[in-house]
């Protein structure tokens, strides 16, 4: 179980690391295959500070597109395959 928790801390800590609380909020949303107006919608901003976050979200990360944005998340545990509606 410790080990469990350490490893939560150090993969929270590499990501706020580089993303703020909100673009983290963002990008699993982002990686549930959400618009960007369901994302706006949901965290109760506009669409375009969301495209504003996505866009520094992939500048941040050097990813190109949102696809790669989704992958990102599941590779560092920001979501898991058993919560997304396939």
């Amino acid at each position: 179980m410790a080990g469990t928790v350490l490893q939560e801390l150090v993969r929270n800590t590499q990501i706020s690391h580089d993303l703020t609380e909100r673009e983290v909020e963002v990008l699993r949303q982002l990686a549930h295959g959400r618009t960007n107006r369901e994302i706006a919608a949901r965290l109760t901003v506009s669409e375009e500070t969301i495209k504003t976050h996505i866009g520094n979200i992939l500048t941040k990360l050097h990813l190109a597109h949102r696809t790669q944005a989704a992958i990102y998340a599941l590779k560092h545990g920001l979501i898991t395959l058993d919560e997304l509606e396939l």
